[in-house]
């Protein structure tokens, strides 16, 4: 963070593999039942919150989608265009399309939810998105003013946060107890945060599912799902880590499928603290990191090292330009006695009267990012850091940035939730 608001140093950017094994569903009381096993929990029916497991799962739908190669393509709309001041977007919602009440969608239906994302999803702000307005107008078109122009709405509306609800689900500003959208499944059941139950929905306006019933299973162990992908109780078993995907790529029973993702491993730092306020300091980090050697052992794939937000295999987000980071500690232990830190007599930095002692936070639902501290705790040990890693709740890096009591933390971050680099 810094004095003028919340700039974040990118030291880290590691990309990991998205692993999918597959095979095929159940056969269960007449009908098709597909399991699914991920390690996302479900925090709710909220899609605001969770609407990452349930747009994935086929239950709610946005108005537009990511087409896999950097695009938009239509989802619940069919078209949109922006009038000739790049201020107002007309969409045009597909004819044909029913909640899973039954009930149509309409322009005002959609409105209605819509409204509710843009009040409280931060992404949808209007200092980023600068949205004024949004209104229907007749049946089938949404009109959404912005007090500007921008170019990257129709991306925006594919982020799972903006997928349509059914105004039944809605009570007040909060979601009810239970979700009704317009996908090719329905919602069934969730106990705990741990299974969701979903059902096929035979008025579905595209292409037929392809199981009667899908159970989705929150399971954060990688090995356990990797297990349960080979044993035949998953038939799709989501984000593998390395050594997961060892323990059965060789079995013969399970296809393992790896995509690029653009997700990287930020570490983020506190620029108000006097161990990071000055260039030379946060330099100092950046040599004393071996990225490469982070990729290699922990991600198998020393390409997946970054040197800058994210490496060469996202070519569109890559500048080929920019020198790459190196890994140089020498270097790191020259800029940081310049800047007046000396061994203390247990080998920890000291600068006047404090010791070069931080406090990094990172959290367990991804799985490898303790690992990947414990990564950095022994890389900056040798020029003289000391981390003191805690493993808490996510959310807790956020609230700690807002209070000023953040030193440092690791955590992930997918930049294609949205198919526009600007999202």
């Amino acid at each position: 963070m810094s004095k003028r608001g919340g700039q974040i140093r990118i030291l880290v950017a590691l990309l990991f593999l998205f692993l999918a094994c597959c095979q095929h569903g159940t056969e269960e009381g007449g009908g098709r039942t597909l399991t699914v096993v991920a390690p996302w929990k479900i925090q709710g029916l909220d899609p605001l919150v969770s609407g990452y497991v349930f747009v994935r799962m086929g239950c709610i739908e946005t108005l537009t989608g990511s087409d896999g190669k950097g695009g938009v393509e239509p989802r619940l709309a069919v078209s949109w265009e922006v009038s000739r001041d790049m201020r107002t977007w007309r969409f045009t919602l597909r004819q044909g399309v029913r909640f899973h009440d039954g009930t149509p969608l309409t322009a005002e239906a959609a409105v209605r939810s819509l409204r509710r994302v843009f009040k409280r999803h931060r992404l949808f702000a209007p200092s980023y998105t600068k949205i004024e307005s949004i209104r229907p107008s007749g049946d089938r078109q949404i009109l959404i003013t912005t007090t500007a122009p921008f170019a990257p709405l129709p991306a925006y509306l594919a982020h799972y946060a903006t997928a349509i609800v059914s105004p039944a689900c809605l009570t007040s500003d909060q979601h009810g107890s239970t979700l009704i959208g317009t996908g090719p499944y329905r919602f069934s059941s969730l106990k705990m945060d741990t299974l969701l139950e979903l059902e096929a929905f035979a008025a579905y306006w595209g292409q037929r599912p392809i199981a009667s019933r899908v159970r989705y299973y929150a399971i954060q162990n990688p090995e356990t799902r990797a297990m349960m992908a080979e044993s035949g109780e998953a038939d799709l078993a989501l984000t593998l880590s390395t050594s997961s995907k060892e323990l059965i790529e060789d079995s013969g029973r399970v296809k393992i499928q790896s995509t690029i993702m653009p997700r990287v491993r930020i570490l983020k730092m506190n620029t108000n603290l006097p161990f990071f306020d000055s260039t030379d300091e946060r330099r100092a980090v950046s040599l004393a990191i071996d990225r490469e050697a982070i990729a290699r052992t922990l991600l198998g794939n020393p390409k997946m090292a970054a040197t800058q937000l994210l490496p060469p295999s996202s070519r569109q987000w890559h500048d080929p330009h920019l020198a790459p980071l190196r890994f140089d500690p020498a270097e790191a232990e020259r800029l940081l006695k310049r800047n007046g830190w000396e061994r203390g007599p247990d080998g920890t930095l000291q600068q006047g009267g404090n010791r070069f002692v931080v406090e990094l936070i990172t959290y367990a639902s991804r799985p490898m990012l303790p690992v990947i501290a414990q990564a950095l705790q022994a890389q900056l040990e040798r020029v003289g850091i000391r981390l003191k890693i805690s493993v808490v709740q996510g959310s807790m890096i956020l609230q700690r940035h807002r209070d000023g009591t953040l030193q440092a933390a690791l955590y992930s971050q997918n930049f294609g939730l949205v198919p526009d680099a600007v999202g």
